[in-house]
């Protein structure tokens, strides 16, 4: 997160209604975790695992965790997992900088007492401390940023790499590469949705649609069912729709056969998506097209 202002302590204070300038337990207000210092530098190594430090402090100063002294006092470190008192009294600002810029890992003796079969035991576990791989996140090469999984360039990434080019500039060309939005694509959350919103018409009104109710009930638990249901509708809006005569053929036959609006709408809303999808399986992609997405693969 960017943050541009003057002054981010002034701005606070005006906005005493969304910051919590008391520093309360009120939940619903955001704190200054630094209490008013100002931050220097952060290390966020994943989730739940970072270290702040306050800004002019020496990262290598030796600290005494319970001064109140500033100056001999880290700020905050954080560490899931690990017992309070273990990242109190080891885990320091370089620590957290170390083992990212050195991809370590840390562990550490952790003794707690534990009860087996009602005796008391003081049991020692050797836990990972420090760890800089966030499972969270795809970490690019630099070690330091970061994509969500099953973001797009990490797809097209993989693809690069396949096509033998260095992962550096498999990685360069994806960072580069921007996302072609010429339409969204139908899936099949779009069609089930569509196929809800027909059973439920069918059934509001009345016996006289059941058994329609019924059949694309029927419809859809066959769509829940299949392995590869993106693949499963292509097929089938393909088998449907060969061209527009048959895609207006069938909806001037459902506005015959229903009379009612809500019904024949919800029924042309379903098949107005396979015929999106019949459309985009049958037709050629042009030249230009061809380009536009060359280009955004960064090819």
């Amino acid at each position: 997160m960017w943050i541009e202002t003057d002054d981010i302590y002034k701005d606070r204070a005006e906005r005493p209604d969304i910051f919590d300038l008391n520093y309360s337990d009120n939940l619903f207000l955001m704190k200054d975790k630094t209490k008013g210092i100002p931050i220097g530098e952060t290390v966020c190594l994943k989730p739940k695992m970072y270290s702040v430090l306050s800004a002019g402090h020496d990262p290598k100063t030796l600290d005494d965790p319970d001064s109140e002294d500033p100056k001999k006092k880290h700020n905050i470190q954080k560490a899931k997992g690990v017992k309070k008192s273990v990242v109190k009294r080891e885990l320091r600002y370089d620590k957290f900088l170390e083992y990212l810029r050195n991809k370590k890992l840390t562990r550490h003796d952790i003794y707690g007492l534990r009860s087996y079969d009602h005796q008391i035991y003081l049991e020692r576990v050797n836990k990972i401390g420090l760890n800089p791989y966030d499972n969270k996140c795809w970490i690019l090469l630099d070690g330091i940023r970061t994509l969500l999984r099953e973001h797009w360039r990490i797809g097209l990434y993989k693809h690069l790499v396949a096509s033998e080019i260095s992962p550096k500039q498999a990685e360069e060309r994806a960072i580069k590469a921007k996302l072609l939005k010429i339409y969204k694509m139908v899936d099949h959350k779009d069609i089930e949705l569509a196929q809800v919103k027909v059973i439920k018409t069918a059934l509001r009104k009345g016996r006289k649609y059941d058994n329609l109710a019924k059949n694309y009930r029927g419809y859809l638990k066959k769509l829940r069912a299949e392995k590869n249901p993106n693949d499963y509708i292509k097929t089938i809006a393909v088998k449907m729709f060969l061209n527009e005569e048959a895609y207006t053929l069938r909806l001037e036959n459902y506005c015959k056969r229903y009379a009612d609006n809500d019904l024949y709408t919800s029924l042309e809303e379903l098949y107005k998506l396979y015929y999106q999808i019949a459309k985009e399986e049958n037709c050629e992609r042009s030249d230009d097209k061809i380009e536009q997405m060359l280009k955004a693969m960064a090819i």
